[in-house]
Formats: C-alpha cells, structure tokens, sequence
C-alpha cells in the first residue's frame, strides 16, 4: 500500500509522488481538498483508484454542499474552501460528489494496521468513541475524533497506526520504549507531500508542483 498524507489539491504533486513510489494501490489519509488549486482532479483520481478516509476538510466542504448547521456560516472558507470550489468551475456539478464524501470511512484496519486522518486519542475511553464526531463543531467529542483530534496516540492493539493532519514540517514517528509504533505524514507546512510505502515504512516525499 502508498500511504498519501494530506493531499491539498495538489494533484499534480500527487502522481510526482506516486511515480517514485512502488506499484501499489494508493491510500489517501484525508484531507484531499483546498488549498491547492486542483481539488476536483484529486478527488477524480481517488474516486477511481484505491481509496481515502474522510478528512476535516472533505468534512467540511461536505456540511456546506448539504447546508447543514454543522460548522459556522463561512467555516470552510476560512480552511481555502474557495480554491475547491474554484477547481470545479461549475458548482452544480459538485452534487454528484456528495454520496461519495458521504462514503468516505473515518478508519481502515487491517490485521497489522490502523488509518485515520488524525492521530487516536489516548484520552479515548474506546477505539470507537473516535468516530463520535459531536452533533456541532463545538462538541466535545469533535475535538477527539478521527478527523480533528491533535492529541498523540498511544499504542493499540499492536497494530501500526499511520496518520495525517498535524502540520508538521517533517514526518513524525511515534515512538515507546520498544521503537515506533505509528508515524503522521502530513507534511503540508512544508509544501511536500509525503507517502509511505507499507509494509516497508519507507517514506517518500515531492515538493508542492502545483
């Protein structure tokens, strides 16, 4: 598997990426969309090929396409919504959009592996209470969901858990006394995005084309 960090619209800086990395089937971590000014090809890609996790962004550019009360009036805007929007050039067109954003899981698992756009929180009294988002933005259980938890992760069930949404400059490895058990790859304040090739955790990384 390629593991993809946050995307950002920048599709072009994406098959960069993917052309150093093996042939594998390519898994987007969330936050596909804004800021870069190529959002609908990125989602083209990903409708099409391998998969992708909801991300906060992809969460919010959804709750304005369906007018819901979620976020405040402008929230996605304020998060480069308009770039996205701009990518579609006819908005009308983003409605058929809307089931597959609906789609998006907020994990994978696999028998050695843990996905989610943001880290799982340690204070989580259970695995599932991640995908509690909260009946608001301002809810309590937003703020230690999958999509916007900031908290570090603790090691679970022995599997390695790989994330996005951090804002680092550089990959980040989590790590105990027995070595890494998890890393975060988005690498977007330093406009390069970063992969990771698994099983082998070899990280590779494309600065912003776009």
């Amino acid at each position: 598997m390629n593991l993809i960090g946050d995307i950002a619209g920048n599709f072009k800086t994406l098959m960069a990426l993917l052309k150093q990395m093996p042939d594998a089937e390519p898994i987007g971590l969330g936050d596909l969309n804004d800021r870069g000014p190529r959002s609908r090809e990125v989602f083209d890609f990903f409708m099409r090929n391998g998969q992708s996790l909801l991300g906060n962004h992809e969460h919010m550019m959804l709750h304005h396409l369906i007018g819901s009360d979620y976020y405040k009036d402008g929230t996605w805007f304020d998060a480069w919504g308009s770039e996205t929007l701009k990518s579609f050039k006819d908005i009308e067109v983003m409605d058929s959009y809307i089931q597959w954003l609906k789609d998006r899981p907020l994990f994978i698992e696999t028998d050695d592996l843990i996905l989610t756009h943001a880290p799982v929180a340690g204070i989580l009294k259970s695995f599932n209470d991640g995908l509690n988002l909260g009946d608001n933005y301002y809810s309590e259980e937003t703020f230690t969901s999958f999509i916007w938890n900031y908290y570090h992760p603790p090691k679970r069930k022995d599997k390695y858990q790989v994330c996005g949404h951090l804002n680092q400059i550089r990959p980040r490895f989590f790590e105990d006394d027995d070595g890494d058990f998890g890393a975060c790859i988005d690498t977007s304040p330093s406009r390069m995005l970063t992969g990771m090739h698994w099983p082998s955790k070899k990280i590779y990384q494309q600065e912003y084309i776009d």
